[in-house]
């Protein structure tokens, strides 16, 4: 199950770690500070991507940012925030979607809400240095 995706355009409960918030949905739009709080792993899995490792809260992954082989990307579970060794940036949810998407904040929120479609990044530029993307 996914945990960002609406089922009920509504509201939304999103439990983790034995936290869980009711998300209202009504004014059709997520703040910033609920799309904070959509868990980071959920939304890289529904992006296709999976931890190389797993140890305590840290989640290592191959980063969705850049092409590489030795994951260098954590995403501290308990905190829910991420951090890419190799670029040298971090942050939260909204920070990493901005990022990975090439969209702007409203554009991200908007998305997050239901009404568009972020399965792949919006625009076919990377980030500077980086090359293709695999999944």
């Amino acid at each position: 199950m996914n945990p960002y995706r609406l089922f009920n355009f509504a509201q939304r409960t999103e439990c983790v770690f034995d936290k869980c918030v009711v998300m209202d949905f009504s004014k059709n739009r997520l703040s910033i500070s609920e799309a904070k709080e959509i868990d980071i792993v959920h939304f890289l899995a529904d992006l296709g991507y999976e931890p190389s490792k797993i140890r305590n809260n840290d989640y290592w992954y191959c980063s969705p940012l850049r092409d590489e082989k030795t994951p260098s990307f954590k995403v501290d579970r308990r905190l829910n925030l991420w951090y890419d060794h190799g670029l040298g940036k971090g942050g939260n949810l909204v920070d990493f979607a901005i990022l990975y998407h090439g969209c702007t904040v409203s554009e991200l929120l908007q998305n997050l809400s239901g009404n568009l479609s972020f399965k792949s990044p919006l625009f076919s530029s990377l980030l500077p240095g980086s090359k293709s993307r695999t999944r």
